[in-house]
């Protein structure tokens, strides 16, 4: 009977961890990745942050290529995240800047006094709050 190895050394982090720990590999010879799991993500990680332009472009990509899927993956989103939905919402409704609020009056943000742009920006939510009222009845 032989011995069949379970366990590997991550060449990143050099540590000893089962097989359980690396992903999948098919071209390796033992079938998982050289990089355990966690220095792996690592490495995507720093890789997103260091590539943000070519990260948002496959994104994009990805959404116009598979719209159907990219709905659905939205509303399962939204669905089990009702309260973050919910702040998210609301954090956005609230960022009315002085240059919108200022293009809504069709004044110049240099010209506009700071009164008119802060009754303007409660209008502007209290028209919400009551399209919002006529929506749910």
């Amino acid at each position: 009977m032989t011995d069949q190895v379970t366990t590997r050394v991550c060449s990143k982090c050099k540590v000893d961890k089962t097989f359980d720990s690396f992903g999948k590999d098919a071209s390796k010879k033992q079938g998982i990745r050289s990089q355990c799991n966690i220095c792996n993500k690592e490495a995507a990680n720093a890789w997103r942050e260091a590539n943000p332009e070519k990260v948002k472009a496959a994104t994009k990509a990805w959404y116009e290529a598979n719209p159907e899927k990219a709905k659905a993956r939205s509303k399962a989103w939204r669905e089990a995240n009702p309260e973050r939905l919910k702040a998210i919402r609301k954090a956005y409704v609230n960022r009315l800047t002085d240059a919108y609020v200022a293009g809504l009056l069709a004044i110049n943000r240099d010209q506009c006094p700071q009164e008119l742009i802060e009754l303007k920006r409660i209008n502007v939510l209290i028209t919400r709050e009551i399209r919002k009222q006529q929506c749910q009845n």
